[in-house]
Order: structure tokens, then C-alpha cells, then sequence
């Protein structure tokens, strides 16, 4: 198995890199001026109950993400997990439609 770090670069500060392994984003790390600071990943079930629908339902959108872009982009922990970026999770459910 091999694992990269991609780097964002602008003005040769550091903004944001990402842990890789086997070619999938594992984790997402972004700097800010003042501090640094990581980003929580959420687990499909937490995600699930933020979104409020079934977890199969996430898995459902995940084995078709590439193609359909339904939900909240997933990360794939191995070959049975899923986990969630938590800032888009957050940004799906303010981007959702609202009912009138």
C-alpha cells in the first residue's frame, strides 16, 4: 500500500494538505494563520442522523457518488467504512432545499 500528501501551496504558505492511501482522501488537514486545525470526520451513522435518513440509504449514495453526486461527498475507510467531512455535511444541509 502507498500513501502521498498533497500540498496546497499559495505565496509559500501551506493551506491544506491531504493524507492519501491507496489514492483515496483519508483526511484533510488545513492551516490557518493563526493556528492550525483538522477537520472531524463523521462516521456514516452520525451522518446519517445529522441528514435524517438511514445509513444504508448513505451507502446507497455512496456506491453511486462518481456518477450521481447525491449526499455529501464520502471518504471510504477501507473497504467497508464510510466517513464524512464534517464541514460538508453541514454545508449539504444548508444547501438542502427548503420546504415552503
Amino acid at each position: 500500500m502507498g500513501a502521498s500528501i498533497t500540498v496546497a501551496c499559495q505565496e509559500n504558505q501551506i493551506h491544506s494538505f491531504d493524507f492519501r492511501l491507496c489514492g483515496t482522501k483519508i483526511w484533510r488537514v488545513s492551516l490557518s494563520k493563526s493556528a492550525g486545525y483538522s477537520e472531524r470526520l463523521l462516521t456514516a451513522q452520525e451522518t446519517a442522523d445529522r441528514l435524517g435518513v438511514k445509513r444504508k440509504t448513505l451507502y446507497n449514495w455512496a456506491s453511486t457518488w462518481e456518477v450521481e453526486r447525491r449526499g455529501p461527498e464520502p471518504l471510504r475507510m477501507g473497504t467497508r467504512s464510510l466517513r464524512y467531512r464534517e464541514s460538508e455535511v453541514s454545508q449539504y444541509i444548508d444547501d438542502m432545499p427548503r420546504a415552503v
